[in-house]
């Protein structure tokens, strides 16, 4: 007997129709995507999440959509070790 394989699924080819003016549409990145790195959570909610910027800066999002906001760590957070050294951010 074969074994069964789940099916892959298909995905139609996509395209915008033209603009009025016979145009394209120009879309493009005005801004480069945001690289945060997952350096602690919420002691009280793991779903909520410190960030760190490459830049140093530190962030809290709750998952599963939520927006990051500023802040500074402080004993709420349960950091990860060595989260708050600039080498951890360096590639």
């Amino acid at each position: 007997m074969a074994p069964k394989r789940k099916a892959c699924p298909v995905i139609p080819p996509f395209s915008l129709p033209p603009h009025s003016d016979g145009g394209s549409h120009g879309f493009g990145l005005t801004h480069r995507p945001a690289e945060f790195y997952v350096v602690g959570e919420r002691r009280d909610n793991p779903l909520n999440l410190l960030l760190r910027d490459p830049d140093g800066n530190f962030y809290a999002c709750l998952l599963p959509d939520g927006e990051p906001i500023s802040v500074e760590p402080d004993e709420t957070w349960h950091l990860e070790p060595q989260a708050l050294e600039v080498s951890t951010l360096e590639p």
